[in-house]
Protein backbone atom coordinates (compact mmCIF):
# COMPACT_ATOMS: atom_id res chain seq x y z
CA UNK A 1 0.00 0.00 0.00
CA UNK A 2 2.80 2.40 0.93
CA UNK A 3 4.60 1.60 -2.33
CA UNK A 4 1.41 2.35 -4.29
CA UNK A 5 1.03 5.73 -2.57
CA UNK A 6 4.67 6.53 -3.25
CA UNK A 7 4.27 5.74 -6.94
CA UNK A 8 1.14 7.91 -7.12
CA UNK A 9 2.95 10.86 -5.54
CA UNK A 10 5.97 10.46 -7.80
CA UNK A 11 3.72 10.27 -10.87
CA UNK A 12 1.91 13.45 -9.80
CA UNK A 13 5.19 15.28 -9.22
CA UNK A 14 6.49 14.15 -12.61
CA UNK A 15 3.32 15.36 -14.32
CA UNK A 16 3.54 18.71 -12.50
CA UNK A 17 7.20 19.08 -13.51
CA UNK A 18 6.32 18.32 -17.14
CA UNK A 19 3.62 20.99 -17.31
CA UNK A 20 5.88 23.56 -15.62
CA UNK A 21 8.46 22.91 -18.36
CA UNK A 22 5.77 23.22 -21.02
CA UNK A 23 4.67 26.55 -19.53
CA UNK A 24 8.23 27.97 -19.59
CA UNK A 25 8.80 26.65 -23.12
CA UNK A 26 5.59 28.22 -24.43
CA UNK A 27 6.49 31.60 -22.95
CA UNK A 28 9.65 31.62 -25.06
CA UNK A 29 7.80 30.38 -28.12
CA UNK A 30 5.37 33.27 -28.01
CA UNK A 31 8.35 35.45 -28.87
CA UNK A 32 9.79 32.91 -31.34
CA UNK A 33 6.56 32.85 -33.32
CA UNK A 34 6.76 36.59 -33.84
CA UNK A 35 9.97 35.94 -35.76
CA UNK A 36 8.77 32.87 -37.66
CA UNK A 37 5.15 32.26 -38.53
CA UNK A 38 4.88 29.65 -41.29
CA UNK A 39 2.68 26.67 -40.52
CA UNK A 40 2.69 23.24 -42.10
CA UNK A 41 -0.32 21.53 -43.62
CA UNK A 42 -2.35 19.20 -41.43
CA UNK A 43 -1.00 15.99 -43.03
CA UNK A 44 2.56 16.83 -41.97
CA UNK A 45 1.34 17.74 -38.51
CA UNK A 46 -0.49 14.43 -38.25
CA UNK A 47 2.67 12.56 -39.26
CA UNK A 48 4.54 14.42 -36.52
CA UNK A 49 1.78 13.63 -34.02
CA UNK A 50 1.89 9.93 -34.87
CA UNK A 51 5.67 9.84 -34.48
CA UNK A 52 5.84 11.33 -30.98
CA UNK A 53 2.53 10.50 -29.31
CA UNK A 54 3.94 7.32 -27.66
CA UNK A 55 5.73 9.70 -25.25
CA UNK A 56 2.76 11.97 -24.58
CA UNK A 57 -0.40 12.43 -26.59
CA UNK A 58 -0.60 16.13 -25.79
CA UNK A 59 2.15 18.26 -27.26
CA UNK A 60 2.29 21.33 -29.45
CA UNK A 61 3.09 21.55 -33.16
CA UNK A 62 5.15 24.67 -32.41
CA UNK A 63 8.56 22.97 -32.58
CA UNK A 64 7.78 21.44 -35.97
CA UNK A 65 6.42 24.68 -37.38
CA UNK A 66 9.28 26.80 -36.06
CA UNK A 67 11.96 24.42 -37.36
CA UNK A 68 10.23 24.33 -40.75
CA UNK A 69 9.88 28.10 -40.84
CA UNK A 70 13.56 28.67 -40.12
CA UNK A 71 15.18 25.81 -42.06
CA UNK A 72 12.64 24.73 -44.69
CA UNK A 73 12.82 21.12 -43.48
CA UNK A 74 9.48 19.54 -42.55
CA UNK A 75 10.76 16.28 -41.02
CA UNK A 76 8.47 14.54 -38.57
CA UNK A 77 11.61 13.59 -36.60
CA UNK A 78 12.07 17.07 -35.12
CA UNK A 79 11.92 16.47 -31.37
CA UNK A 80 9.11 18.47 -29.67
CA UNK A 81 10.93 20.68 -27.18
CA UNK A 82 8.50 20.12 -24.33
CA UNK A 83 8.80 16.34 -24.72
CA UNK A 84 12.58 16.57 -24.73
CA UNK A 85 12.72 18.57 -21.51
CA UNK A 86 9.84 16.88 -19.72
CA UNK A 87 10.31 13.25 -20.78
CA UNK A 88 13.30 12.32 -22.94
CA UNK A 89 16.22 13.92 -21.11
CA UNK A 90 14.92 12.73 -17.74
CA UNK A 91 14.54 9.17 -19.03
CA UNK A 92 17.89 8.96 -20.83
CA UNK A 93 19.83 10.35 -17.86
CA UNK A 94 17.71 8.98 -15.02
CA UNK A 95 20.74 7.37 -13.34
CA UNK A 96 23.31 10.04 -14.21
CA UNK A 97 25.22 11.22 -11.10
CA UNK A 98 24.94 14.98 -11.13
CA UNK A 99 28.27 15.47 -9.33
CA UNK A 100 29.80 14.82 -12.77
CA UNK A 101 28.66 18.36 -13.61
CA UNK A 102 30.53 19.80 -10.62
CA UNK A 103 33.30 21.86 -12.24
CA UNK A 104 35.70 21.32 -9.36
CA UNK A 105 35.81 17.58 -10.08
CA UNK A 106 36.56 17.59 -13.81
CA UNK A 107 40.33 17.27 -13.54
CA UNK A 108 40.06 14.82 -10.67
CA UNK A 109 37.60 12.53 -12.46
CA UNK A 110 39.34 12.86 -15.83
CA UNK A 111 43.09 13.00 -15.09
CA UNK A 112 45.40 13.88 -17.98
CA UNK A 113 42.41 15.20 -19.94
CA UNK A 114 42.10 18.46 -21.84
CA UNK A 115 39.93 20.19 -19.22
CA UNK A 116 41.15 23.67 -18.29
CA UNK A 117 43.46 23.44 -15.28
CA UNK A 118 42.41 24.99 -11.96
CA UNK A 119 44.21 27.28 -9.51
CA UNK A 120 42.12 26.31 -6.48
CA UNK A 121 38.57 25.50 -5.39
CA UNK A 122 35.96 26.36 -2.82
CA UNK A 123 33.55 23.57 -1.93
CA UNK A 124 30.77 23.91 0.62
CA UNK A 125 32.53 26.99 2.01
CA UNK A 126 35.99 25.40 2.42
CA UNK A 127 39.02 25.97 0.19
CA UNK A 128 40.97 23.23 -1.58
CA UNK A 129 44.04 23.12 -3.78
CA UNK A 130 43.94 22.04 -7.42
CA UNK A 131 44.79 18.55 -6.11
CA UNK A 132 41.82 18.72 -3.69
CA UNK A 133 43.85 19.07 -0.50
CA UNK A 134 42.10 21.32 2.02
CA UNK A 135 43.87 24.65 2.44
CA UNK A 136 44.67 26.47 5.66
CA UNK A 137 44.36 30.26 5.69
CA UNK A 138 48.10 30.60 5.09
CA UNK A 139 48.01 28.08 2.24
CA UNK A 140 45.03 29.86 0.67
CA UNK A 141 46.98 33.11 0.79
CA UNK A 142 49.91 31.42 -0.97
CA UNK A 143 47.56 30.21 -3.71
CA UNK A 144 46.08 33.68 -4.12
CA UNK A 145 49.56 35.20 -4.37
CA UNK A 146 50.66 32.67 -7.03
CA UNK A 147 47.88 33.12 -9.60
CA UNK A 148 48.26 35.05 -12.84
CA UNK A 149 45.77 37.79 -13.69
CA UNK A 150 43.38 38.15 -15.36
CA UNK A 151 41.48 35.02 -14.37
CA UNK A 152 37.97 33.63 -13.98
CA UNK A 153 36.00 32.83 -10.83
CA UNK A 154 32.81 30.90 -11.49
CA UNK A 155 30.28 28.83 -9.60
CA UNK A 156 31.03 25.14 -9.86
CA UNK A 157 27.42 23.92 -9.53
CA UNK A 158 23.91 25.09 -10.44
CA UNK A 159 24.99 27.27 -13.35
CA UNK A 160 23.45 27.77 -16.76
CA UNK A 161 23.51 30.28 -19.57
CA UNK A 162 26.82 31.85 -18.61
CA UNK A 163 25.56 33.12 -15.26
CA UNK A 164 27.87 33.50 -12.26
CA UNK A 165 31.05 33.92 -14.30
CA UNK A 166 33.33 36.66 -12.96
CA UNK A 167 36.33 38.13 -14.79
CA UNK A 168 38.94 39.13 -12.21
CA UNK A 169 41.82 41.51 -12.93
CA UNK A 170 43.63 41.90 -9.61
CA UNK A 171 43.99 40.57 -6.07
CA UNK A 172 41.34 42.79 -4.49
CA UNK A 173 38.78 41.69 -7.08
CA UNK A 174 39.74 38.07 -6.45
CA UNK A 175 39.26 38.39 -2.69
CA UNK A 176 35.81 39.83 -3.32
CA UNK A 177 34.84 37.21 -5.94
CA UNK A 178 35.76 34.15 -3.85
CA UNK A 179 33.28 35.29 -1.19
CA UNK A 180 30.36 35.31 -3.63
CA UNK A 181 29.65 31.57 -3.58
CA UNK A 182 30.17 28.52 -1.37
CA UNK A 183 31.11 26.40 -4.40
CA UNK A 184 33.44 27.88 -7.00
CA UNK A 185 36.50 27.27 -9.10
CA UNK A 186 39.32 29.70 -9.91
CA UNK A 187 40.83 29.24 -13.38
CA UNK A 188 43.10 31.01 -15.85
CA UNK A 189 41.45 32.78 -18.76
CA UNK A 190 41.78 30.83 -21.97
CA UNK A 191 43.23 32.92 -24.79
CA UNK A 192 41.19 32.13 -27.92
CA UNK A 193 42.51 30.92 -31.25
CA UNK A 194 42.42 33.61 -33.99
CA UNK A 195 39.92 31.59 -36.04
CA UNK A 196 37.29 31.87 -33.31
CA UNK A 197 38.23 35.34 -32.13
CA UNK A 198 37.57 36.82 -35.58
CA UNK A 199 33.82 36.20 -35.26
CA UNK A 200 33.50 38.18 -32.02
CA UNK A 201 36.46 39.32 -29.96
CA UNK A 202 34.91 39.46 -26.48
CA UNK A 203 35.21 36.34 -24.35
CA UNK A 204 35.33 32.86 -25.84
CA UNK A 205 33.45 31.58 -28.86
CA UNK A 206 32.90 27.93 -28.01
CA UNK A 207 31.74 24.65 -29.50
CA UNK A 208 28.79 22.71 -28.09
CA UNK A 209 29.10 18.98 -28.84
CA UNK A 210 26.03 16.80 -28.19
CA UNK A 211 26.58 13.07 -27.77
CA UNK A 212 24.33 10.05 -27.37
CA UNK A 213 25.14 6.67 -25.83
CA UNK A 214 22.95 4.16 -27.63
CA UNK A 215 20.56 2.47 -25.25
CA UNK A 216 20.81 -0.63 -27.46
CA UNK A 217 24.55 -0.97 -28.04
CA UNK A 218 26.19 1.27 -25.44
CA UNK A 219 28.29 2.94 -28.13
CA UNK A 220 28.75 6.72 -27.94
CA UNK A 221 27.88 8.75 -31.04
CA UNK A 222 28.43 12.43 -31.79
CA UNK A 223 24.98 13.74 -32.74
CA UNK A 224 25.79 17.32 -33.71
CA UNK A 225 28.09 20.25 -33.02
CA UNK A 226 27.41 23.98 -32.87
CA UNK A 227 29.59 27.09 -32.88
CA UNK A 228 28.42 29.58 -30.25
CA UNK A 229 29.41 33.21 -30.76
CA UNK A 230 29.08 36.38 -28.75
CA UNK A 231 27.37 39.47 -30.08
CA UNK A 232 27.39 43.17 -29.19
CA UNK A 233 30.01 42.75 -26.48
CA UNK A 234 28.24 39.87 -24.73
CA UNK A 235 29.41 36.30 -24.15
CA UNK A 236 28.54 33.44 -26.49
CA UNK A 237 25.68 32.10 -24.38
CA UNK A 238 22.46 32.21 -26.34
CA UNK A 239 20.53 33.38 -23.29
CA UNK A 240 22.74 36.50 -23.18
CA UNK A 241 22.18 37.40 -26.81
CA UNK A 242 24.73 35.09 -28.43
CA UNK A 243 24.36 33.44 -31.84
CA UNK A 244 24.55 29.73 -32.70
CA UNK A 245 25.73 28.16 -35.94
CA UNK A 246 25.28 24.49 -36.70
CA UNK A 247 28.43 22.74 -37.94
CA UNK A 248 28.20 20.25 -40.79
CA UNK A 249 29.78 16.79 -40.65
CA UNK A 250 32.81 18.03 -42.61
CA UNK A 251 33.42 20.94 -40.24
CA UNK A 252 31.91 23.60 -42.52
CA UNK A 253 29.60 26.17 -40.98
CA UNK A 254 25.91 26.37 -41.76
CA UNK A 255 25.03 29.24 -44.08
CA UNK A 256 22.96 31.00 -41.41
CA UNK A 257 22.96 31.41 -37.63
CA UNK A 258 20.09 32.05 -35.22
CA UNK A 259 19.53 33.68 -31.85
CA UNK A 260 17.45 32.39 -28.97
CA UNK A 261 14.21 33.49 -30.58
CA UNK A 262 14.83 32.12 -34.06
CA UNK A 263 15.94 35.30 -35.83
CA UNK A 264 18.27 34.37 -38.75
CA UNK A 265 21.53 36.04 -39.71
CA UNK A 266 23.56 35.34 -42.85
CA UNK A 267 26.48 37.37 -41.49
CA UNK A 268 27.69 38.24 -38.03
CA UNK A 269 26.15 41.59 -36.99
CA UNK A 270 29.47 42.86 -35.60
CA UNK A 271 32.32 41.27 -37.57
CA UNK A 272 30.27 41.08 -40.82
CA UNK A 273 31.67 37.62 -41.59
CA UNK A 274 29.43 35.83 -44.09
CA UNK A 275 28.90 32.33 -42.71
CA UNK A 276 28.46 30.61 -46.06
CA UNK A 277 31.93 31.84 -47.07
CA UNK A 278 33.71 31.16 -43.78
CA UNK A 279 36.46 28.56 -43.47
CA UNK A 280 35.58 25.32 -41.71
CA UNK A 281 36.36 24.59 -38.07
CA UNK A 282 40.11 23.86 -37.66
CA UNK A 283 41.13 20.43 -36.28
CA UNK A 284 37.51 19.28 -36.48
CA UNK A 285 38.38 15.57 -36.50
CA UNK A 286 40.33 16.05 -33.29
CA UNK A 287 37.33 17.79 -31.75
CA UNK A 288 35.18 14.77 -32.59
CA UNK A 289 37.69 12.35 -31.09
CA UNK A 290 38.08 14.31 -27.84
CA UNK A 291 34.31 14.64 -27.46
CA UNK A 292 33.62 10.95 -27.95
CA UNK A 293 36.50 9.74 -25.76
CA UNK A 294 35.39 12.06 -22.94
CA UNK A 295 31.73 11.02 -23.16
CA UNK A 296 32.75 7.36 -23.09
CA UNK A 297 34.20 7.93 -19.61
CA UNK A 298 30.97 9.40 -18.18
CA UNK A 299 28.93 6.58 -16.57
CA UNK A 300 25.15 6.19 -16.55
CA UNK A 301 24.54 9.13 -18.89
CA UNK A 302 23.00 8.47 -22.30
CA UNK A 303 22.82 12.13 -23.34
CA UNK A 304 25.83 14.39 -22.82
CA UNK A 305 26.65 17.96 -23.84
CA UNK A 306 30.24 19.17 -23.83
CA UNK A 307 31.49 22.73 -24.22
CA UNK A 308 34.94 23.09 -25.80
CA UNK A 309 37.17 25.93 -26.95
CA UNK A 310 40.40 26.15 -28.93
CA UNK A 311 43.26 28.04 -27.30
CA UNK A 312 45.66 30.34 -29.09
CA UNK A 313 48.07 27.45 -29.72
CA UNK A 314 45.39 25.46 -31.57
CA UNK A 315 44.71 22.93 -28.79
CA UNK A 316 41.17 21.93 -27.84
CA UNK A 317 40.20 22.51 -24.20
CA UNK A 318 37.18 21.08 -22.45
CA UNK A 319 35.24 23.62 -20.42
CA UNK A 320 32.06 22.04 -19.12
CA UNK A 321 29.89 18.92 -18.97
CA UNK A 322 26.10 19.16 -19.24
CA UNK A 323 23.78 16.31 -18.22
CA UNK A 324 20.57 18.24 -17.56
CA UNK A 325 18.77 21.26 -19.01
CA UNK A 326 20.43 20.54 -22.35
CA UNK A 327 19.12 22.16 -25.52
CA UNK A 328 18.10 20.65 -28.83
CA UNK A 329 17.24 23.76 -30.81
CA UNK A 330 20.80 24.53 -31.94
CA UNK A 331 20.67 21.63 -34.40
CA UNK A 332 16.94 21.67 -35.05
CA UNK A 333 16.70 25.34 -36.01
CA UNK A 334 19.33 24.54 -38.64
CA UNK A 335 17.06 21.81 -40.04
CA UNK A 336 18.58 18.71 -38.42
CA UNK A 337 16.41 16.54 -36.13
CA UNK A 338 18.37 16.29 -32.90
CA UNK A 339 18.64 12.50 -32.62
CA UNK A 340 18.98 11.84 -36.36
CA UNK A 341 19.24 8.14 -37.14
CA UNK A 342 18.62 7.26 -33.48
CA UNK A 343 15.18 8.93 -33.29
CA UNK A 344 13.10 5.75 -33.35
CA UNK A 345 15.43 4.05 -30.87
CA UNK A 346 15.01 6.94 -28.42
CA UNK A 347 11.22 7.04 -28.82
CA UNK A 348 10.97 3.30 -28.19
CA UNK A 349 13.17 3.50 -25.09
CA UNK A 350 11.52 6.58 -23.58
CA UNK A 351 7.97 5.38 -24.14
Amino acid sequence: MKQSVKKTILAALSKYHYYQLVKAWRQRHRIVKKEVNKFLLSDKQQEHQNKWQPLNEQFSMDTLNVCYSISGNDSSEFVPEELFEGVIEKKLNAKAPLFLQHKSFYNRLFPNSTFIKDYFHKMDGFYFSNEHNQLSNDELQLNIDSVDFPLIVKKSIDTAGGRDVNFVNNKSELLKAINLYDDLVVQPILKPHPYFQKFHDFGLNTIRACLYRSVKTGKVHLLNTTLRMGRDGHLDNETQGGLVCNIQKNGKLNEFVVDKYGAKFLEHPNSKIIFADAEGIPAFNELEQISISTAEKIPYANLISLDLAMDEAGDWKLIEIGLEFQTIRFAQYAGHPFFGEFTNEVIEYCS
